[in-house]
């Protein structure tokens, strides 16, 4: 029997981690200590981060996703920055941090390298030492971000709702997409390029899974 790849082993383990998240952060809330968790969080974090400065590249990676992972606990659920969708301004500091991201040198993300590429301005990475936790980390929080946004525009503004037409695109994106995803992800060999596209993989799925439970299609298993 063939081995599973790490592509889909990374995206397996990343994806209980959000749903455990979702769990011990509903804990967290409901005990009201939000504010201390926000300060653990980020101090683990960034403890991790640095952590993983002389590890081998799988581990590298790992550990960035799980200290992103650990931001946006702090200060996307602790710190309610996902509620900031509310606030035209908070659109354009996305823009700006899309744009760096999208176009800085040196990115390993699949669609950055894939505009890069079509603007003509692509160039591959050296073999620099690694150090892929920072990065990592940045990408997990910026992207579960934006979905987080996302999905809560299309819930509550006044211009969409819980069924609007944004919602069922945003539901059907996901759906679609998730197939191609799997196949992808089963070419994908090296671990430290499968944490990295676990990532964004499992938020694609994901916001399918949050709106089905939103639509109470499928249980939530946390308060």
């Amino acid at each position: 029997m063939n081995r599973i790849p790490a592509g889909i082993l990374a995206y397996l383990v990343v994806l209980l981690n959000f749903g455990f998240a979702h769990a011990w952060m509903s804990a967290i809330n409901r005990a009201n200590l939000q504010d201390l968790f926000f300060w653990i969080f980020i101090a683990v974090a960034i403890g991790l981060i640095l952590a993983a400065r002389r590890l081998r590249p799988a581990l590298d990676a790992a550990l960035g996703g799980l200290a992103g992972l650990l931001l946006w606990a702090a200060i996307g659920e602790a710190g309610q920055a996902g509620e900031l969708f509310e606030s035209p301004a908070i659109w354009g500091v996305v823009l700006v941090l899309t744009i760096f991201l999208t176009l800085r040198p040196g990115s390993r993300c699949d669609f950055h390298i894939w505009v890069q590429k079509a603007l003509g301005i692509y160039q591959a990475p050296g073999e620099a030492r690694h150090w892929y936790a920072p990065g990592a980390a940045m990408a997990f929080f910026w992207t579960v971000w934006l979905g987080h946004m996302a999905e809560l525009t299309a819930y509550y503004n006044p211009a969409f709702g819980v069924h609007s037409w944004l919602t069922w695109v945003i539901l059907i994106a996901s759906l679609v997409s998730t197939p191609f995803i799997f196949i992808f992800l089963w070419k994908t060999s090296d671990w430290a390029k499968a944490w990295g596209r676990a990532i964004p993989s499992v938020l694609i799925t994901w916001m399918a899974i949050e709106i089905l439970m939103k639509w109470e299609v499928i249980p939530k298993p946390w308060g």
